[in-house]
């Protein structure tokens, strides 16, 4: 340790030098996490980082450095390179015998092509064993969705099978594969039973009617077969296609499901219950599927407006299809669940409201008034309380409101049954609209400005977002309780924009409410070393007013330093506090602080180093900063000044106390990166110090060779040049 120390001292010597300094302190690009063509070898950073082209090229040219190791080949690399054959075919053929790739079986190309629709690799399977090829794989395929593979098989292998077998040869394909619901059969499904893909039952039925057959089995003959999904049927005596609830489906699904009903009624038209006028035929389906915007694709339906008459026929169109299979025989007991699609279609287009939805649905959901008792929960309200309305404002949420005060002004009405002055504005804040906040406090509290005990303004912190439209914030902020306005900024501190707004307009309410901030612990941060303070932007953004003297804010620098380097958050170079006695900012000197280190990656301290070395290099040449020069060494080599920085203090490795370990961290790097230009700088430096030399070239191809970092070329060149050396 003796030793180490004087070490140090040595070179931070030469790195204090203020000429040196400039030299070897030089702003440059910092490279972490930025890689060279030829250093970039890890196949897992390569795909997280989507290059793949990259990796393409690499397998082409037979790029002996990849890595494959700590890898899940199962989805990204099958799912990108679909069609491309070449890149399989010299994948297996150029790391084939690689410890990784060649632990995949048969079985695993299967999976991966099929969960894929790969044919490129589907065709690699076939090349490998020709006998793997057989009609359960057929079925597999056409099962989980896979349809460019199974028309790809259906050409090659299967086509003459099955025009020469029909009808049995169609039937038991359409059984085994297909049927009466988007349920994927459990014998050919890798996923467990009741496991559904609506999406991809289209497509099934879609390939079996362009490529099969233009008629199917009839569901009645389906009840008494061995296939495994049990069919049950729904209110309109219809096998249950849909498992799902209609309302919370993306519209552009919606489309795909309800082409799904064309097409199942092109081929069995006798047996399917349904109404023709509630029909869209497929042409217009495509047509609206252009007209809509790709905002309302995205959209859930139950966000649309009961006017949009589209929208409407789609969920119209659906109804005699869906069910939940679960709840399917309460529903004939009038047992309803609150998924049930046919209940909120009534209620949302019919306008009416029967008991039987009451007690699955509150009322404001469908912008209902309706008087409630006074057990009812009215936490429930603030949690999308227009949730099938949400586009009706005119039509459906103004008139609610009406309603409810209405009922409020009415003195013959017991309170029990009426919806809380409060819980109206709470309501109002939540959907963000201020002017029905201002017309619901006009005219239950007559504009007054002060509120006797049972009325009193409290808002639930549901109502806050950092959305909220600040007229919102402003309206309400001195109507609510004193109290509750001392509390106000523990419950905004989350809301960047709205705690800025509190500050920047409210600077007397804002002062008085940091008296009463309770600070918290984030439970996400597993270091102790990581702050408890400035876990989220505004708070660390305005360090200066949370803290009550200058030593709080010497000590937390190293918070400020890794929350601006790993969070992005703002932080000016120069600390200052405000003077308490002329209110002028001072600049603050910290005291002496390390950087906090979370992660064994040697980058993690790097990251800020190189930030202190831009920013606040005085706390390194004074040794404000305590950090060990082989922290120094890695940052400058990220920088891209390692050659200045090993040249200026190269006499200092002669000195016996310096030990060679001090490379470590940098040798690390370079070998991660396989780096032949700068190991050889290093090794013509050290030639002549036996200790040194000797330790560089083992410790670099003990990297070299590590499961993380595996760069064969940079361990062959280590290998040529210490036999060299040895002659």
């Amino acid at each position: 340790m003796e030793n180490q120390n004087i070490g140090e001292k040595l070179f931070w010597s030469v790195f204090r030098n203020k000429y040196l300094n400039k030299i070897i302190f030089k702003r440059s690009d910092f490279k972490l996490n930025s890689y060279t063509f030829y250093e970039i070898n890890n196949v897992e950073w390569i795909i997280s980082n989507k290059h793949f082209s990259l990796l393409r090229e690499k397998v082409m040219r037979n790029d002996r450095n990849l890595n494959f190791r700590f890898i899940d080949l199962s989805d990204p690399i099958f799912a990108f390179f679909k069609d491309d054959y070449e890149f399989y075919y010299n994948l297996f053929k150029n790391y084939g015998n690689n410890e990784y790739i060649s632990k995949l079986t048969l079985s695993d190309l299967e999976f991966y092509s099929q969960i894929n629709d790969n044919v490129a690799l589907l065709k690699i399977l076939i090349d490998k064993s020709k006998d793997y090829i057989n009609l359960k794989l057929f079925y597999k395929f056409i099962c989980i969705g896979a349809i460019n593979s199974s028309i790809y098989l259906y050409n090659n292998y299967f086509k003459d099978y099955l025009i020469n077998n029909q009808p049995k040869s169609t039937n038991e394909l359409w059984y085994e594969t297909i049927g009466y619901s988007s349920e994927l059969n459990p014998k050919f499904n890798y996923r467990k039973k009741g496991f559904y893909n609506h999406e991809a039952y289209y497509k099934k039925v879609e390939f079996y009617v362009n490529f099969i057959s233009k008629s199917i089995p009839q569901y009645s003959k389906l009840l008494n077969n061995t296939y495994e999904i049990e069919l049950q049927m729904t209110h309109f005596n219809n096998p249950i296609i849909f498992d799902l609830s209609i309302h919370k489906q993306k519209l552009k699904h919606l489309i795909v499901y309800c082409k799904t009903i064309i097409l199942l009624l092109l081929v069995n038209q006798t047996e399917l219950n349904y109404s023709k006028d509630d029909i869209i035929e497929m042409e217009q389906l495509n047509q609206w599927e252009i007209q809509f915007t790709n905002s309302e694709l995205n959209t859930n339906v139950s966000s649309f407006s009961f006017k949009n008459e589209k929208v409407k026929r789609l969920f119209k169109m659906m109804l005699p299809f869906c069910g939940n299979r679960i709840l399917v025989n309460k529903i004939k007991n009038d047992e309803l669940s609150e998924k049930d699609s046919f209940l909120i279609y009534q209620t949302k287009y019919n306008g009416k409201m029967d008991h039987a939805s009451k007690k699955e649905f509150l009322p404001i959901a469908f912008g209902f008034y309706d008087r409630v008792s006074s057990e009812f929960n009215c936490q429930r309200l603030f949690t999308n309380p227009f949730e099938f309305c949400m586009n009706d404002r005119t039509d459906r949420i103004i008139p609610f409101f009406k309603d409810a005060i209405k009922d409020q002004l009415d003195p013959s009405i017991e309170s029990s049954l009426k919806l809380s002055k409060i819980n109206l504005i709470n309501i109002a804040m939540v959907i963000n609209d201020f002017e029905i906040l201002q017309m619901v406090h006009n005219q239950l509290y007559n504009n007054n400005k002060s509120y006797d005990n049972n009325d009193e303004f409290y808002l639930d912190e549901k109502c806050y977002s950092d959305e909220l439209d600040s007229r919102i914030f402003d309206f309400v902020i001195y109507k609510i309780s004193e109290k509750s306005r001392l509390n106000i900024l523990n419950v905004i501190d989350r809301y960047y924009n709205l705690a800025n707004h509190f500050k920047n307009n409210y600077p007397i309410d804002y002062k008085n409410s940091i008296l009463h901030y309770r600070f918290y612990l984030n439970p996400n941060l597993k270091s102790k070393l990581l702050p408890n303070y400035y876990s989220n932007k505004f708070m660390f953004e305005n360090y200066k007013d949370f803290v009550d003297n200058v030593n709080q804010v010497q000590i937390r620098l190293p918070q400020f330093i890794y929350y601006h380097v790993y969070n992005a958050f703002k932080i000016r170079p120069l600390l200052t506090y405000k003077n308490s006695d002329n209110g002028f900012e001072v600049e603050i000197k910290p005291t002496q602080y390390t950087l906090i280190d979370v992660n064994i990656v040697n980058g993690s301290v790097a990251s800020q180093l190189n930030w202190v070395m831009n920013n606040r290099i005085q706390d390194i040449n004074d040794g404000t900063l305590q950090i060990t020069y082989d922290k120094i060494l890695l940052t400058q080599y990220l920088r891209n000044n390692i050659e200045e920085t090993i040249l200026n203090d190269i006499d200092n490795y002669q000195h016996q106390s310096v030990e060679p370990t001090i490379l470590k961290c940098l040798l690390q790097e370079i070998a991660k990166r396989g780096d032949i230009k700068t190991i050889e700088f290093l090794i013509d430096q050290f030639k002549n110090n036996q200790q040194f030399f000797d330790y560089i070239i083992s410790l670099s191809k003990s990297f070299a060779l590590s499961p993380y970092i595996y760069q064969i070329d940079f361990y062959n060149y280590l290998n040529k040049t210490s036999s060299k050396c040895c002659k």
